[in-house]
């Protein structure tokens, strides 16, 4: 097959939309198809994540920005250059399908839908939990994307039911996956293995995954355990100084900000003691299937409570609530615990969600638009650039 995925969300950001579509490329790819990324160029201070290889395609310079109530952020690509430039790429390329990842994103999603008629499978990915009036105004929007799809690929229920309260649609699930036996093979850090208990935080610091709730359980952690070292891996917008002030004051020397990581992240699992997902917010979490694929007990804040409880959330200790006590409280209770039972069910799941396994639950998906759609030669239709 000739599959484009497309989307606002990539490297050099982090986040689950790009470890999601750099995973099923690699795994597309391996298989012998022909696929190429599509997205923008947003300027970021540093990157140590993977180079850029002839299958990604930028079309054009990304800015970034924090959408109204969402408390993350993500990326905006527009323009005439781009708008162009994405069309020449879809002419030449003569994709047999285009599988958009955040098909309500403003950007090159939008761009898409102006010049191009052929196949498309769309991924829902984002929580959507505010309900904004921005959110009900949109909804005509919304509506618009998904009847415009040939099929819609939710990463889970919750994921589903949030888009569900602002249009009606039918979708299949298709989880988030993990290369199960990458993050088995990490090894711990040797600067972190001085005796202490070392507690990490993997994610993008920004509001969404709630590390000030985690900063602010701190205190009442090493009341009980004075051994614990804060191990947090990811950067935020505003910078690490501005986070590094909000952890209290005689906690500064529990905590190390390593800042985004990439490769190191399967050592990072390695050296913890639990990994903790202190969000506000979230449909899936692929921190936490990372998590138990390396082997880490996971403690995590509600955020998945009122939907559907997925599977990957059997082994994860849950707070009563979001509270700083609440977390610190489920974080003690794991620290005292054999976690053996844990552990093993946990590596058990997530060998459910490798990739090699969830990448044949989207290709079942193309191949049934592609039966569906019937075009001859199995082509996306184009319009034509002019001479």
């Amino acid at each position: 097959m000739r599959v484009a995925l497309l989307g606002e969300n990539y490297y050099p950001t982090l986040g689950g939309i790009q470890e999601h579509m750099h995973a099923l490329a690699r795994h597309l790819l391996r298989r012998g198809d022909h696929v190429r990324v599509l997205t923008g160029l947003p300027r970021v201070a540093a990157w140590r994540g993977p180079v850029d290889e002839d299958w990604v395609i930028r079309v054009g310079k990304a800015r970034r920005y924090a959408p109204p109530g969402m408390g993350t952020t993500t990326t905006l690509t527009l323009g005439m250059r781009a708008a162009a430039r994405l069309r020449r790429v879809l002419t030449e390329e003569r994709f047999d399908l285009v599988h958009v990842h955040g098909p309500c994103d403003v950007g090159l999603p939008t761009l898409l839908y102006t010049i191009y008629d052929g196949p498309l499978v769309v991924t829902l990915h984002s929580p959507m939990n505010d309900r904004s009036p921005l959110r009900r105004l949109a909804a005509p929007y919304y509506q618009w994307v998904l009847r415009r799809a040939d099929a819609v690929i939710s990463v889970s229920p919750t994921a589903r039911a949030a888009m569900s309260r602002y249009a009606r649609f039918d979708s299949c699930i298709v989880p988030n996956g993990v290369d199960s036996r990458a993050f088995a093979r990490g090894r711990a850090l040797a600067r972190f293995q001085d005796g202490r208990t070392n507690l990490l935080m993997l994610g993008r610091l920004e509001s969404r995954n709630g590390p000030d709730i985690l900063f602010d359980a701190l205190p009442h952690i090493v009341a009980a355990r004075p051994d614990v070292r804060l191990i947090v891996a990811g950067a935020g917008t505003d910078g690490t100084a501005a986070h590094a002030r909000r952890v209290p004051a005689a906690m500064r020397d529990r905590v190390v900000f390593l800042g985004a990581v990439f490769e190191e992240r399967a050592d990072l699992y390695a050296t913890a003691r639990l990994c903790i997902v202190p969000a506000r917010s979230g449909t899936f979490s692929i921190i936490v299937l990372e998590a138990l694929a390396a082997g880490v007990p996971v403690v995590a804040t509600p955020f998945i409570d009122g939907w559907e409880r997925l599977r990957h959330f059997q082994p994860v200790r849950v707070a009563s609530d979001f509270s700083p006590r609440a977390v610190a409280r489920a974080v003690l209770d794991a620290l005292a615990e054999d976690p053996g039972e844990r552990i093993e069910l946990g590596r058990e799941i997530a060998a459910e969600f490798d990739w090699s396994r969830v990448a044949q639950g989207v290709i079942d998906v193309y191949e049934n638009v592609l039966a569906r759609r019937a075009l001859p030669g199995r082509s996306a239709q184009v319009p034509a650039l002019p001479s």
